[in-house]
């Protein structure tokens, strides 16, 4: 009695064998093209801060010849405002009693 059912197991075990094999390699092939195409928006958007930090640098150095664009560069952060403000003075101490 046992001999008759050795064979229906092993082949119930090998039918859920290939049916996880089927499950685990087809979520490996969905997520490996989703990496891919993250990796590619990755290297774009690296190109793409590249290209500002040297726009960015070269607007920087170009602003030392030529200030008239000063107000843009400190718009955008890329150059200290100017403050009119004295500069802060450290507050006197008060006598102890």
């Amino acid at each position: 009695m046992l001999r008759k059912l050795i064979g229906p197991v092993l082949l119930s075990l090998l039918i859920a064998s290939a049916g996880f094999n089927l499950w685990a390699s087809l979520r490996y092939f969905f997520t490996y093209r989703e990496m891919y195409k993250y990796q590619e928006w990755t290297t774009y958007i690296t190109r793409v801060r590249m290209a500002a930090q040297y726009l960015a640098s070269d607007a920087v150095e170009y602003s030392r010849r030529n200030p008239a664009i000063d107000p843009v560069l400190r718009e955008f952060d890329l150059k200290p405002r100017l403050t009119n403000a004295p500069p802060a003075t450290a507050p006197s101490p008060k006598p102890s009693r």
